[in-house]
């Protein structure tokens, strides 16, 4: 696995996995969206339409479960 994060925050720690860089911070702007990610809407209503869209992709959903699957794999093979 590629990318790695263990933070430890006051009420847990946070254990993160990914094939993927997820974003990048450069002068304090964020510079890389994560993967999966679509446009603002202008409006609220635009918004709603933007995530129905993305909801019912068969083919996108599909790729989301076998990516945290795989994700929850590498976790547990590191952190247990």
């Amino acid at each position: 696995m590629q990318f790695q994060i263990m933070a430890p925050l006051r009420c847990c720690i946070l254990v993160a996995s990914s094939p993927e860089i997820l974003t990048c911070v450069k002068k304090r702007k964020i510079i890389n969206q994560l993967l999966g990610t679509i446009r603002r809407g202008k409006t609220a209503k635009e918004d709603l339409v933007f995530e129905k869209e993305i909801l019912n992709d068969e083919k996108k959903c599909a790729e989301h479960i076998i990516l945290v699957d795989m994700q929850r794999n590498n976790v547990k093979k590191v952190y247990s």
